[in-house]
């Protein structure tokens, strides 16, 4: 599955306005200072997005797009449904955390419910994804019977909750063995798990 090519120029324009949102801030950036930026025409910027609002909507999408790729393309590399879930993990903390000044300047500016459909699109596909991970787990005598449904609402609440705590600014130094060890085998010591 190919991600979505951008235009030299759309791309220009997006990473004008990511350096600018995250120097300036989004209240404080125009779109003359964006396409100065692109080193394009203000009309120019203007052929691309209507206005500032379409834009940021713009890098919301084609940011969540580039994770969803990421993840399937670290999923794809894995035969058992746990590496799969493990890879997905890791994908979306690493990439969390390799954005994290994006995020939490567009979440302070913006607020968490902007772009909510975008949002709601990326989880949808997130849950179709985690869910097949759960099914084959549960199919292939990886993990044990449970509700695949359930198990990808955990899932992501866990990485929902990683992204809201680094816009929170609380400390996030874990380590994601002990992490995946949590959530493969649980918090009961071995002699006590149910088979």
């Amino acid at each position: 599955m190919g991600g979505v090519l951008l235009s030299g120029t759309k791309k220009a324009i997006m990473e004008a306005a990511i350096g600018l949102f995250l120097r300036c801030g989004f209240a404080n950036t125009t779109m003359r200072m964006i396409a100065k930026e692109a080193n394009i025409s203000v009309g120019a910027l203007y052929l691309h997005f209507k206005n500032k609002e379409d834009l940021c909507i713009f890098i919301l999408r084609q940011k969540l797009e580039e994770l969803t790729e990421r993840i399937l393309q670290a999923i794809e590399k894995e035969n058992k449904a746990e590496l799969k879930l493990k890879a997905f993990f890791k994908t979306c903390i690493d990439y969390a955390r390799k954005n994290s000044e994006l995020i939490i300047a567009g979440s302070k500016e913006k607020g968490l419910t902007f772009g909510l459909e975008v949002k709601r699109d990326y989880y949808r596909r997130q849950s179709e994804i985690l869910r097949e991970i759960f099914v084959k787990g549960i199919r292939d005598g990886e993990f044990r019977n449970v509700d695949p449904d359930c198990a990808t609402k955990i899932v992501l609440s866990l990485v929902r909750g990683f992204v809201l705590s680094m816009i929170l600014g609380e400390d996030l130094n874990f380590k994601e063995e002990e992490l995946f060890s949590i959530l493969l085998q649980g918090l009961k010591p071995e002699e006590r798990r149910p088979l």
